[in-house]
Order: C-alpha cells, then sequence, then structure tokens
C-alpha cells in the first residue's frame, strides 16, 4: 500500500489499495477520537481561534489579500 513518491521520496500511500473495512475502521476510530477532544474546554478554545483565523483569512482572501489566499491553502493541506 505504501509507495515513494518519486519527486520527494516521501512514502505516499495508495488509499485505493485500503480495504473497505479498514477504511471503515480508521473512519470510526478518528471520528471516536475528534468526538473525544471536541469534549476538552482547551481543545473547543484552540479550534475555535483556528477558525477564526481561518474565517479572516477567507474574508482577506475574498477581498484579494494574497497573503490570506496562501494561509487557507496551508491549512487545507495545499502547500504555499
Amino acid at each position: 500500500m505504501k509507495v515513494l513518491n518519486a519527486a520527494t521520496g516521501k512514502p505516499r500511500i495508495d488509499t485505493a489499495k485500503i480495504p473497505n473495512g479498514v477504511r471503515l475502521s480508521i473512519g470510526a476510530a478518528i471520528y471516536k477520537a475528534v468526538l473525544q477532544d471536541m469534549e476538552r474546554p482547551d481543545f473547543q478554545e484552540g479550534f475555535e481561534r483556528w477558525m477564526a483565523e481561518r474565517n479572516a483569512a477567507a474574508k482577506g482572501a475574498a477581498d484579494g489579500d494574497t497573503e490570506s489566499k496562501s494561509c487557507i491553502r496551508a491549512a487545507d493541506g495545499e502547500h504555499k
């Protein structure tokens, strides 16, 4: 399931080869962990701060701020 990216040499997981049952198990585990984290006040505060920053960046991007656009892409997992 794991192959190396030719350009970066870093491992890349071919998700198409993961059996559906394993996908569901992974998804359920992540979902449970996120629900547990959301119950913690410190996690909620951090999440709300992140959302406010992301929304401010999105507003800046809509207004033509290129720095905000790159921040949104970075937050979404894209590279600058």
